[in-house]
């Protein structure tokens, strides 16, 4: 089993959730396809929390939020759940700076 790095997660994630879009915008939409490639695509461990996912999936949300009769699919709520509690990692603290006019 292959252990994925942090950069392929987050093209993975993005992709999985450009996929959930698409399937919305098409002739033939599946909801609950959509909203369980956008599980799968914010199942990942907190370290490859990323803010563009996050972005990412808040449009998805966005998007079943505007059709009344999916946004109370259980899968829908469930992305909705999952995405409250996904949050990318704090930046660490920068390094003090000197004082002004101190060398």
């Amino acid at each position: 089993m292959k252990v994925l790095e942090s950069s392929e997660t987050h093209d993975l994630a993005l992709a999985r959730l450009d996929f959930a879009m698409a399937l919305l915008q098409s002739k033939q939409w599946d909801p609950g396809e959509a909203a369980e490639l956008g599980i799968q695509a914010l199942a990942v461990p907190r370290q490859f929390h990323t803010d563009p996912v996050k972005r990412r999936v808040v449009e998805l949300l966005r998007m079943f939020h505007g059709k009344a009769t999916v946004r109370e699919l259980p899968a829908v709520k469930e992305l909705a759940e999952a995405a409250r509690g996904y949050r990318a990692p704090a930046l660490p603290a920068p390094p003090p700076r000197p004082a002004l006019g101190s060398s």
